[in-house]
């Protein structure tokens, strides 16, 4: 099956980047190697890691500074408000992205109502290539935004729904939480971490499907495609 979906996808959308992978571990896996550093910011970090070497590790709290990966994945539970208002001035400190640190708690707060955290508890998240991981939750495209115009409207030709869309924010809250929550898929032009450390090109922008959505959405993919590149043709416009 992974064959498939990546030489669809390939073929197809010609992505620069292979397709990335995480699952999740309710116990720490003794069949994969553990990620041996603490990796700056975090998750981000890791998967341009494996963009870069083609690894695949598993990852919990003390690999990371930044949460935002193992909160997403339920290894870590959510901050008290008073934690969380520390990391948010911590991020703030470094990026300056927002006015002030209750501009800031005030972003996080709605991205935090739009994204519930994971209910499931979970030990530990492999990531690594598509093609190395057996059965994943997630999957993770970089992609530019024709491509992800056609992959969205090969999610929306039996789903019957638009695929949601995040701005200003886009890191693991939404990369890796939002279809692991969900369950559905999304895409962001990402955040300043994820584009940085994710090596990610100027014309990229990422999208994230649940595993078992994006192997139905590659069944249409061809057919959406060849619509798509035609679309009009013949019409007097």
């Amino acid at each position: 099956m992974h064959e498939k979906i990546i030489a669809t996808v390939q073929d197809i959308l010609n992505p620069e980047k292979p397709l990335v992978a995480i699952k999740t571990f309710t116990e720490v896996p003794d069949q994969i190697p553990a990620y041996e550093d603490k990796a700056f910011p975090g998750t981000c970090t890791q998967v341009g890691e494996v963009l870069e070497t083609g690894r695949t590790f598993y990852i919990q709290t003390g690999n990371v500074y930044c949460t935002g990966g193992v909160l997403a994945t339920g290894i870590l539970k959510p901050p008290a408000e008073q934690e969380c208002r520390k990391l948010t001035e911590m991020h703030l400190a470094m990026t300056k992205d927002y006015c002030d640190i209750d501009t800031a708690m005030k972003n996080r707060k709605a991205v935090d109502a739009g994204i519930p955290r994971p209910e499931k508890r979970n030990r530990a998240a492999q990531i690594g290539l598509l093609k190395d991981i057996e059965k994943p939750d997630i999957v993770i495209l970089f992609c530019t935004p024709k491509a992800a115009d056609v992959l969205s409207r090969a999610y929306s030709y039996r789903a019957g729904e638009p695929i949601t869309g995040f701005g200003s924010t886009g890191g693991c809250n939404v990369v890796i939480q939002y279809p692991y929550v969900f369950n559905k898929p999304v895409f962001t032009y990402s955040d300043v971490a994820w584009r940085k450390f994710t090596r990610m090109a100027d014309h990229e922008l990422t999208m994230s499907f649940p595993y078992t959505c994006l192997a139905k959405t590659v069944e249409d993919l061809p057919v959406v495609a060849e619509l798509y590149a035609h679309y009009a043709e013949g019409m007097d416009v």
